[in-house]
């Protein structure tokens, strides 16, 4: 990894750090128990469009290994719980990649990167926070509901932003022609 990939990983990290936190304190949360929509993922997405699989791979881990250090609110019970809620949505940014790199691939890419992030979050509140499920919903329902009122809207809001980024700065976004 050249010096130069290593501190755009450091940059986007950071970036995804501070797009977390602002996100977080502006409040978009629908419930007690986290999950707010934002656009924090942006960056680790555009870091693995720039710079493949593997040292996307390596900033997303990084990222979703270290977020409970970030001045937000982290739900930790368990490092498996930790693992489903933080770890695993992050690393799915790698997903991004899956499709191609042409703008729908991309773009569906940045769908099937969300899909993961959500089932990761659903098992966890299956498993985990089903205790917070109201009267009249069972533990399956309420993860599916509770999930999609965060996940849906910063999937689309993470899609329009890259889908503008591609048509305006479309060298911000692909492949890194040194590899």
């Amino acid at each position: 990894m050249s010096t130069r990939e290593f501190t755009e990983i450091s940059i986007m990290i950071a970036l995804t750090a501070v797009f977390e936190i602002i996100f977080s304190s502006i409040g978009i949360t629908l419930f007690p128990q986290g999950g707010s929509v934002s656009l924090a993922l942006l960056p680790l997405i555009v870091v693995n469009l720039r710079l493949g699989f593997v040292k996307g791979l390596i900033a997303s881990a990084v990222y979703g290994i270290f977020q409970f250090v970030l001045p937000v609110p982290v739900f930790f019970l368990t490092p498996l719980q930790y693992s489903f809620d933080y770890i695993v949505p992050t690393i799915a940014v790698v997903l991004v990649l899956a499709l191609g790199r042409k703008k729908n691939q991309v773009l569906l890419g940045v769908v099937l990167v969300f899909v993961a992030k959500y089932l990761s979050h659903v098992i966890a509140g299956v498993i985990f926070w089903s205790e917070f499920a109201p009267e009249g919903f069972n533990a399956w329902t309420w993860s599916f509901y509770y999930n999609a009122t965060y996940t849906l809207p910063s999937m689309v809001l993470s899609a329009l932003v890259i889908w503008v980024l591609m048509q305006r700065y479309p060298q911000l976004v692909s492949l890194r022609s040194d590899q």
